[in-house]
């Protein structure tokens, strides 16, 4: 199988609400690489007996607000028989996830700052009970959502542009990041609108903003 589509595969996946988007197409082999002067490209991170895609995240802004997390926050350790921490992109999970106990907090803590100026009133949302942070929209046409920052190393950043930082249900808003024990995911939701290619033989993940590529 690797060698019929030549350790390479690739996707671009369009939001869940927009109706006006074709849906998105697995491409592999030489259909699979990005070619374009934006791209920018990250080795996976090795993690013993995990054979998932972990990425080398050393730390996360919110808005124009960097957190500033400690060397190593985001990697993996061995936590007993199982391993704890790390970073991995999982289209199967589909908000991003934080690892609790740290950073997920902080994170929260800065969408939250970010918010203080606007006065908005706090709201729980049913609909999606599992995320936390949630308010009520104060009038029609608020737009005023952070985007979110992942710095990886080398300088690598990939932007989470702000209608992919929130989920609105009715009359509210909530920040579609959640919490999770043992680890972190980039969940589908803040992967919409990047074209992502994945280069298993060579163990590196590529990404651009499909604003650049369109085809």
């Amino acid at each position: 199988m690797e060698r019929t589509i030549g350790g390479r595969f690739a996707y671009c996946l369009p939001r869940f609400t927009d109706d006006a988007q074709p849906p998105s197409r697995l491409k592999f082999g030489d259909e699979a690489i990005l070619r374009d002067p934006h791209v920018k490209t990250l080795q996976f991170v090795h993690v013993p007996g995990k054979f998932k895609y972990y990425l080398p995240l050393i730390d996360v802004s919110i808005a124009s607000h960097r957190i500033g997390f400690e060397p190593g926050a985001f990697t993996a350790r061995r936590h007993g028989r199982s391993v704890r921490g790390g970073f991995f992109i999982d289209t199967g999970t589909v908000y991003t996830r934080f690892i609790t106990g740290g950073p997920y907090e902080r994170i929260m803590e800065a969408f939250k700052e970010y918010f203080k100026p606007f006065k908005l009133r706090k709201a729980h949302s049913k609909a999606t009970d599992f995320l936390k942070l949630c308010y009520k929209i104060p009038r029609e046409g608020f737009t005023a959502f952070p985007s979110m920052t992942l710095h990886f190393n080398e300088g690598n950043d990939l932007v989470v542009q702000p209608p992919n930082e929130v989920v609105q249900t009715e009359n509210k808003f909530c920040i579609a990041v959640g919490g999770l024990l043992m680890v972190s995911v980039l969940g589908a939701y803040q992967q919409h609108d990047y074209k992502i290619s994945y280069d298993v033989r060579n163990k590196a993940l590529s990404y651009v903003s499909a604003d650049y590529l369109l085809s």
